[in-house]
């Protein structure tokens, strides 16, 4: 069953005290208001907060539960309406929408420009599954899938199709957010995979036991250098350059489920030429402190494989200038 978002003292603190001044001082670099593409929630608290940021939305919001499965699709649409500002409203999962390219209501999902801000605000784990249609020569059923990624995958590669096609910035940022656990199933897949010795490293250290079943494992060093290591895959498949920010970690609204907050910054290269290197490797990320969000505050609060230099706010914000200069 998926999770409801609810908001609370602590997210509050992540959105207003994180990436709402993260976010103006990109969208004064880039002399521009955001085009919105996520997952706002039913009461769009993210989009009040920064209205005043934001040109455009795309938004989406699942299926609930019947008999009221529309009830929250709904009440997103009449609060973007209320908001005044241009949007798209999809019904359904991201993925599902994104990966077939309609709505639960046969509406086309389109992208038609450069997404500037993606605010990907996931309840659950970065490899929960989604239920998705099987071809009607196997009866048509359900199967349910890990599909989050290929999502994102299939949402970078229209960015780069947009730039490609005259865009003119190819700077833009992604907001990630999701439980500090993963499905074992992934992690067991992921590690079949060849990861630079510094990523390598870093599992052998936080994973020192087989992974197999099919329980979830809770822990953040494997969820951030999951995130990581797949996004960055994508990012260069499109011949995007990508830096990641510290994570903000923080307890969820029951105040027993850990939650982690990624902002990562993103730029498109020229498709023709080569993909200028990296300005930060895996190990300058895995190393890097991670920052803690509570009802008073947001502070360090290292994991104990993140052995790296401290950074505070306001080096996250003068880093997001640095890149995107």
């Amino acid at each position: 069953m998926h999770s409801v978002f609810q908001d609370h003292p602590r997210k509050q603190v992540v959105r207003s005290k994180y990436d709402t001044p993260l976010l103006s001082t990109i969208s004064e670099q880039l002399g521009a208001l955001y085009l919105y593409l996520g997952l706002p929630g039913p009461d769009i608290y993210d989009i009040r907060q920064w209205k005043g940021l934001i040109r455009r939305i795309i938004a989406f919001e699942r299926r609930g539960q019947p008999p009221k499965e529309r009830d929250h699709f709904i009440i997103l649409q009449e609060n973007l309406i209320k908001s005044g500002i241009p949007f798209s409203n999809y019904y359904g999962d991201i993925e599902t929408v994104v990966i077939l390219g309609r709505d639960l209501e046969n509406r086309e999902f389109v992208q038609d420009e450069m997404i500037t801000l993606y605010n990907l605000d996931f309840c659950d784990h970065i490899s929960s599954k989604i239920a998705l249609p099987v071809a009607e020569d196997h009866g048509g059923e359900l199967r349910w899938q890990c599909m989050r990624f290929e999502a994102i995958r299939r949402l970078l590669q229209y960015q780069a199709q947009q730039y490609a096609r005259g865009a003119a910035d190819p700077r833009f940022i992604v907001l990630l957010t999701a439980r500090e656990a993963i499905h074992c199933t992934a992690v067991g897949e992921w590690q079949k995979r060849e990861h630079p010795p510094a990523t390598q490293q870093w599992l052998d250290e936080a994973i020192p036991f087989p992974i197999g079943g099919g329980g979830i494992l809770t822990s953040p060093p494997v969820v951030k250098a999951f995130v990581f290591s797949c996004f960055r895959a994508y990012c260069v498949g499109a011949h995007i350059q990508s830096h990641f920010l510290p994570i903000v970690r923080y307890q969820g609204v029951s105040g027993h489920v850990a939650m982690a907050h990624f902002a990562i910054l993103c730029r498109i290269s020229e498709p023709q030429g080569a993909l200028p290197p990296e300005s930060q490797s895996a190990q300058d990320f895995l190393r890097m402190p991670s920052m803690r969000a509570s009802e008073g505050g947001i502070d360090t609060e290292a994991l104990h494989l993140e052995t790296g230099e401290a950074i505070s706010l306001n080096d996250a914000v003068n880093a997001a200038q640095s890149f995107f200069s």
